[in-house]
């Protein structure tokens, strides 16, 4: 016996599967010979119900993220919001996380006072 080179092997296999798909069934054959019992078809009829509904909980899901990521964009935008957002300390433990958020009794935005430093130079002032 010789023995056989891979490319054969590849040929005598690809023939021998041939051969096997060609004693199967054809699924027209399978499906009259398969009954379905009436709980079954219940619950697939159910599942298709369930699945049919979801997108629309996703649109709901997706409006709700856009709201609120427009609200906290929005209040990003104001100065005092934005420096609470900002100016925040994350600790992380082995079980929760927490964030401190700073409490100062100044006031965060500058004041119009005689201390004029925080204005550009281009600008005038009294």
């Amino acid at each position: 016996m010789r023995p056989f080179k891979t490319n054969e092997l590849k040929v005598l296999a690809d023939v021998y599967l041939y051969s096997l798909l060609l004693d199967l069934p054809s699924e027209a054959e399978i499906a009259s010979q398969q009954v379905l019992s009436e709980r079954f078809l219940n619950k697939m009829s159910l599942l298709v119900r369930k699945n049919h509904k979801k997108p629309q909980n996703w649109k709901r899901i997706l409006l709700i993220a856009a709201i609120i990521s427009t609200i906290l964009l929005a209040s990003a935008s104001i100065y005092g919001h934005r420096e609470v957002i900002v100016n925040f300390d994350t600790h992380v433990y082995k079980e929760f996380t927490t964030i401190v958020f700073p409490q100062t009794q100044e006031p965060s935005a500058p004041t119009n006072s005689s201390n004029t430093g925080w204005l550009p130079k281009d600008i005038p002032h009294r």
